[in-house]
Parts: structure tokens; C-alpha cells; sequence
């Protein structure tokens, strides 16, 4: 069931089994990315690993092969964002994980030691009373977005404002925060949504039986049929929600934007970076985001089971495809694995000299 809806290739749809998966969902204490075939930590916070160190084997066997068997397991709307997800798939590797790190044997035992510390919103300013920086890593914890719309009153008349979201895997849409920011009418998404009629389903049917073993007894031809062709178009359908326009609120943050994104961006952080990169509202520093968002439908079945299926697909206010696609950057800005052994962040570098820059 997982690799099915795993083939659906959507971020939104995926299988959960909490009881079979239970015993496997230890953390790893460390995050990973690939860059090509090449797997690189990109956080640590156990084990005595740091950012930079290149995961060569896992379990005895080369990492890009193990990826390319359990890959099929892995819900995503593109190849891109199945593979920022591997290592977070926790019930696909075992407790006692064994991994080749830089030509050295590590042996990760996952316990709740390796839980990753707790990040909240944070800001400060860059130079006081110009320009200031916002730290947002998540949009699940509603006091994440009230942390950010009380730092963006506080920098209120700061000349530009870093916001930065990279690694936010979203939550739910942070429209307050949007209305804090956004100084000139701004659209969301255009969403879609299958459209069933059970008339045009029994016609659409009468074409899928008429060559199998149902259909015998039946007296379907091809010839009768044809005057019901339309009706199999007709079952595809889906209803176009257009992009609705929202107004700015009163007294918005009138600063210049920069936004810092990237690959793990997705959700509600994709929600949120939309109006920003639609309007020209803020500059976008870093890597194209994941390309995923939408409103899963939840079926709860027995046993802590649970299949999440996305109902809606949506697109650019002006019509461009979206899912799996993603939002690009305006500042293309990539960290490479000698920058994460470095400490180097170039990405966030660039966004400050912005920030700091007079207009």
C-alpha cells in the first residue's frame, strides 16, 4: 500500500501504519540530502557527526543503490523531493544502523537521545533600526507564526527585513503573517479538484467492461457505445477554482523582502513564499523549493493505519503547473558539501548583503 500510493507521485498522498512502523521510528539524529549520487549530512545533532560528511554505505551497501530499492516506498511529487526525503523515512532503516561516513564504520544506535533539539522562530537585527532577520522553521506550531508577526511589528520600521524559511516543511498557512507583510494585493493558488458524476461514471464504465469478462451477457459493442465516446472525457473532469485576489491589511511592513528558501521547502512554506514570488513583493535567495502542496483526504482505518490522499492540485495564479515543479528562486544560491564541513552558508551571506544594501 505504501509503494502504491507512493506511485501517484505526490507529496501529499502517503501510507502511515503507526503500529508496524512503531518500533523503526527512532530518529537518526542527523539529517541528509543528496548532491547527484552523493549522499552529505546537512544537520547533525547526535552522534558525534557534523554537516558536510558524506554517507558512502548503509548497512554495507553503497547508499545510492540502498535509496534506489526503498525508493518506491517514498511519497513525492518529483524525484528532487523523493530524494530530500530518504533519511527521513525512518521505518525504512533499522534501530542499529550501520553507515559508512568518510571511509570510517559508524554504528547509529536511534534512541530518543537523537530526538533533533527544538527550534522555534527567532529574530534579531542585522544593523539596528535598517535591517533585521526572522528565523521561521516551521509552520506546524501555531506559535511560530505569532512569534514572526510580533518580530515583524517589533523591526516594523526597519528599511528591509531576512526571512528566512529554509528546511520549513510547513503546517498550516500563515495568513496573519501574510497579511503583516503583504503591502499590495496578492492572489493564492488556482486549485483543481476532481469532479464525479455517477451517471457519467456508470457511462465512462459501459467502455472499461465492454472488452473483459464483466462484460459478457451484456450485448455492449463498440457501435452501440459510440454515441456515449463523450462521457468518457466527460469522467476526467475536473473544476477549476481560479486564483482568488486578497487585499493588503492595514499598516503592512513597507520594507524591502528577502526571502532565504530551498529544497525542503514545501506546504504551507510554499503558501507562503507564493504571493511573495507572484507580486514581486520580496527577492528569493537559495534553491527551487519542493513543489508540493494541497489538502490530503484522510481515511483511518483499523490498526493505527491511515492513507492520506491528496484532493486538490494547484497551479500558479496564472495557470503554470506547479506540482512538482516548485517556486525558483530570484538569486540562485547553492550550499556545497565543502561549505557545510566549513560552516560556510553562502546562501545566507547574499540575503544579508540585500538586506543591508540602501535603496
Amino acid at each position: 500500500m505504501a509503494a502504491f500510493l507512493a506511485s501517484l507521485n505526490n507529496g501529499h498522498t502517503w501510507y502511515r501504519d503507526e503500529v508496524a512502523w512503531y518500533p523503526f521510528l527512532g530518529p537518526m539524529g542527523f539529517s541528509a540530502a543528496s548532491f547527484g549520487s552523493k549522499w552529505v549530512i546537512t544537520q547533525a545533532w547526535a552522534h558525534g557527526l557534523r554537516a558536510g560528511q558524506t554517507i558512502e554505505q548503509v548497512g554495507g551497501e553503497p547508499t545510492e543503490e540502498v535509496y534506489q530499492g526503498l525508493k518506491r516506498y517514498i511519497s513525492a511529487s518529483s524525484e528532487r523531493g523523493r530524494r530530500r526525503r530518504f533519511f527521513s523515512y525512518l521505518h525504512l532503516f533499522p534501530r542499529r544502523l550501520v553507515l559508512g561516513i568518510d571511509g570510517r564504520r559508524w554504528i547509529i544506535r536511534r534512541t530518543h537521545q537523537s530526538i533533533a533539539p527544538t527550534e522555534g522562530t527567532t529574530g534579531r537585527w542585522l544593523r539596528r533600526g535598517s535591517s533585521a532577520y526572522i528565523r521561521i522553521p516551521s509552520f506546524v506550531d501555531p506559535d511560530n507564526e505569532r512569534r514572526a508577526v510580533n518580530l515583524v511589528a517589533r523591526f516594523h520600521k526597519a528599511t528591509a527585513l531576512l526571512i528566512d524559511v529554509r528546511g520549513n516543511t510547513g503546517g498550516t498557512t500563515p495568513r496573519r503573517l501574510l497579511d503583516a507583510l503583504m503591502d499590495r494585493p496578492w492572489r493564492g493558488w488556482a486549485e483543481s479538484s476532481p469532479q464525479h458524476v455517477g451517471l457519467v461514471r456508470a457511462y465512462a464504465h459501459l467502455f472499461e467492461i465492454l472488452e473483459n469478462q464483466q462484460g459478457l451477457g451484456l450485448h455492449l459493442t463498440r457501435e452501440r457505445l459510440a454515441p456515449l465516446e463523450i462521457y468518457r472525457d466527460w469522467d476526467k473532469t475536473h473544476v477549476l477554482f481560479p486564483a482568488t485576489l486578497n487585499r493588503p491589511q492595514p499598516k503592512p511592513f513597507k520594507g524591502r523582502i528577502i526571502l532565504l528558501v530551498d529544497e525542503a521547502c514545501r506546504s504551507a512554506c510554499e503558501d507562503f513564499l507564493l504571493p511573495f514570488k507572484d507580486t514581486g513583493r520580496g527577492v528569493l535567495v537559495g534553491t527551487t523549493t519542493d513543489g508540493s502542496t494541497g489538502q490530503p483526504y484522510i481515511l483511518e482505518m483499523p490498526d493505527g493505519i491511515r492513507a492520506f490522499v491528496g484532493a486538490k492540485r494547484c497551479y500558479f495564479p496564472d495557470g503554470r503547473p506547479f506540482e512538482g515543479i516548485g517556486i525558483t528562486p530570484d538569486r540562485e544560491v547553492r550550499r556545497t558539501p565543502d561549505d557545510l564541513l566549513s560552516g560556510r552558508d553562502p546562501a545566507l551571506q547574499l540575503a544579508t548583503d540585500l538586506a543591508s544594501q540602501d535603496f
